[in-house]
């Protein structure tokens, strides 16, 4: 695992069962459980790759050079296996 906080994102999206749902249902299962961004954090809209996203940063860190290449390829990645919402 790549990191402790990463392993309980993991835990707590396994014990969600999302398959038979629409994109839709997914995301209003997983919005239902969701918490407002800590204070300072930036979040703002972003296309990737065509792809509508949102650039979450959080209060006080530095971004790498290498993010907007990481926001095409991600971008690039759900295009190829998420169906439009």
């Amino acid at each position: 695992m790549a990191s402790e906080e990463l392993g309980t994102i993991h835990e707590l999206l396994s014990g969600f069962d999302l398959r038979g749902l629409t994109p839709r249902q997914r995301r209003a299962a997983m919005e239902s459980v969701a918490r407002p961004a800590p204070e300072g954090t930036v979040i703002d809209p972003v296309e990737a790759n065509g792809v509508s996203a949102e650039w979450v940063a959080a209060a006080g860190v530095e971004l790498l050079p290498e993010a907007d290449q990481a926001v095409e390829r991600i971008g690039e990645w759900l295009r190829e296996r998420v169906p439009a919402c």
